[in-house]
């Protein structure tokens, strides 16, 4: 087959491939999209090198420039950065996708190289990608009144924001290019990305799109041969380009129900909040790093207090510092870090080389396409984690080797360098397969949580290899899940619980806490656990424990007060209750309990506390003539006009 016939056969593949990505999705995962699309961007890498490897002529060399380099060399500190590894699945699943780019970074520059692949072929791809990504999208946000909620193609709002970034700063080269209908079909698909990146109002997005637009600005204008009077896209339409996105974005803003959100801050102080835990990390680490995929344990190491009400009181977790070189830095260490942010500052400036010495206007315009994705994806990495998002970083990571395809390096043997890519794609594949197996059993099991179903947790529990996954979406330990069920099933006989099944909850608690030791949720429910035991002592340390690293967690501040009431310290327990300043926030089921304990404790005092603002509530109150429910009124009633 000829040059040109495998560079159009590769062209036809790739542009089908990309057509179906914002199709592949299962409704079994908990994140529908994310591992069933890195299996099949495992898969593309994976038969890529393969159908390389096999066709690869005798002696064949391969060049390695430094921007590769330095990305291997990153991709080595994530492997040695063993600090303390709590979770290995998690390890793995960080280690592989790692891998994923690395043997599309390799595969996609050998082929660049060979003209097998042209960024032609790779941008009318991303042009189907975005009108497909894009027509879900908008239907998704025509079809909600909650922006938040709405369905869509690439995940939350603000990846599928930022996917179809991508695929617009793709697009552009398609546009440009001399073909009629292609032209045309990619002038829709920007245009199309263009109203989606505005309904989905997510802000990095907005930002990144500003400076993709200065880039490609500065890129036409500034950066050419000298002497050269090519421009490549007219100023005038970066600058129609602009003032419409920009537009656009002030006019839809500037409506009522949305500004509020728009001028919303509290996500940013709490990203201040994830830098700083990040920044204790890698104070402990400066070296090797705390270890891939283990940011999500350490980050309660450091203190939950300043996080929002949901994270406070253990309802979900978090699980990523919202800023891909913090990240980097945190978990793979200052080495890894810079190696990481050296890759992609060479490989800008790779481009912008390229740019300052041809004058070839297509060869410009696919370079400034390019450079713009990677700007893009480098600017929307300071509030967020596209690193993890295989449908924004393989797209990035492949125009990152069209530049690198256009350096020189040194030259060495291409066999092993594919060989390498292939392994690396393999395992990427193997390692997500599995995962994807084992993470439809923990949605189960996430279901049976929400639907208070012990049987149902155990079932899907017996079903998971933990070596394959033990933790769900938000960072629990799957040995909680089944410790807090075989409590929960422990049923009393004569008045005593079922103490082998009690047994062998405490032990699936203690393996939880070796996954993750600082889970409130695991740390609760020990505490339970030693209460209904009669072990009230050792229920306190557990619940003190908790509060240590989440201070206002409202479950293990009732629970406290209850420990204070068995104690015969209502005091204590009365202004434990006081001092709950979530109160408002509680779920029906801690009401009650909050309200039973008031009750108990306030008429437990008989009129007389050491705490002032205990004794002052009872001294303005005529405690004995109030029913029940006017006392819990009366006093949230104090707390509220006290606080």
């Amino acid at each position: 087959m000829s040059t040109n016939n495998k560079t159009q056969t590769a062209g036809i593949i790739t542009i089908l491939f990309l057509a179906v990505i914002p199709l592949i999705s299962s409704d079994a995962l908990n994140e529908y999209y994310l591992l069933p699309r890195t299996v099949a961007w495992s898969l593309f890498a994976s038969v890529a090198l393969g159908i390389g490897l096999v066709k690869m002529k005798k002696g064949e060399r391969f060049e390695l420039p430094l921007p590769l380099l330095l990305f291997t060399g990153f991709f080595a500190t994530s492997a040695l950065g063993l600090s303390h590894v709590f979770s290995m699945p998690e390890w793995w699943l960080t280690f592989t996708r790692y891998g994923l780019y690395l043997s599309i970074l390799m595969g996609a520059i050998q082929l660049f190289k060979t003209g097998i692949l042209t960024f032609d072929n790779f941008s009318r791809g991303m042009v189907v990608f975005s009108i497909i990504g894009g027509v879900i999208a908008l239907k998704g946000a025509l079809e909600t009144d909650e922006i938040y909620s709405a369905f869509a193609p690439f995940g939350h709002k603000n990846f599928t924001a930022a996917a179809l970034l991508i695929g617009l700063l793709a697009s552009l080269r398609t546009a440009q290019a001399k073909h009629p209908l292609w032209s045309k079909i990619a002038i829709v698909a920007i245009a199309l990305c263009t109203i989606d990146i505005i309904l989905l109002r997510t802000r990095g997005v907005w930002i990144a799109a500003v400076l993709s637009s200065i880039t490609l600005l500065v890129g036409s204008r500034l950066l050419r041969p000298a002497g050269s009077t090519s421009t490549v896209i007219p100023v005038k339409y970066i600058g129609v380009g602009f003032i419409v996105l920009l537009g656009g974005i002030i006019a839809f803003s500037s409506q009522p129900h949305i500004k509020d959100a728009v001028l919303e801050t509290a996500n940013i102080d709490l990203r201040f909040k994830y830098w700083q835990n990040s920044g204790e990390m890698i104070s402990e680490q400066p070296i090797t790093g705390i270890g891939a995929g283990q940011w999500k344990f350490n980050f309660a190491k450091h203190g939950l207090e300043g996080t929002n009400t949901r994270v406070s009181n253990g309802e979900t977790g978090v699980i990523r510092p919202h800023n891909d070189y913090v990240w980097t830095f945190a978990e793979n260490g200052i080495i890894g870090g810079l190696l990481y942010l050296g890759f992609w500052v060479l490989t800008l400036f790779a481009g912008i080389a390229k740019l300052r010495t041809t004058d070839d206007v297509d060869e410009r315009m696919r370079t400034l396409g390019a450079l713009a994705m990677i700007v893009g994806f480098m600017a929307y990495a300071m509030g967020e984690f596209p690193i993890e998002r295989v449908d924004i970083a393989v797209p990035v990571f492949m125009a990152a080797a069209y530049l690198i395809s256009q350096m020189k390096g040194k030259s060495v043997g291409a066999r092993p360098v594919v060989i390498i890519g292939l392994a690396l794609g393999l395992l990427s594949l193997h390692r997500s397969y599995i995962r994807m197996s084992a993470e439809r059993e923990v949605k189960q099991i996430n279901i049976g949580n929400d639907q208070q179903n012990p049987t149902a947790i155990l079932n899907a529990y017996d079903k998971i290899d933990l070596d394959v996954v033990n933790i769900d979406l938000v960072g629990n330990p799957l040995p909680y899940f089944k410790g807090l069920s075989l409590m929960a099933t422990s049923t009393m006989q004569n008045g005593q619980f079922n103490q082998a099944r009690m047994n062998e909850a405490k032990a699936h608690f203690d393996e939880a806490l070796e996954i993750n030791p600082w889970n409130t949720s695991t740390i609760n429910q020990y505490g339970n656990w030693y209460k209904y035991q009669d072990q009230l002592e050792s229920a306190m340390e557990m619940y003190e424990r908790g509060l240590s690293i989440s201070p206002y967690n409202n479950e293990l501040r009732l629970n406290k007060a209850e420990i204070y009431m068995e104690q015969n310290n209502p005091d204590g327990a009365a202004l434990m209750l006081y001092n709950l300043v979530q109160a408002e926030g509680l779920n029906d089921q801690q009401k009650q309990k909050y309200g039973r304990i008031l009750i108990g404790s306030i008429r437990a005092l008989n009129g007389t506390s050491k705490h002032p603002v205990i004794q002052q509530f009872l001294s303005n109150n005529a405690i004995e003539e109030m029913n029940n429910n006017q006392l819990v009124q009366s006093f949230l009633r104090y707390k509220s006009n006290a606080s």
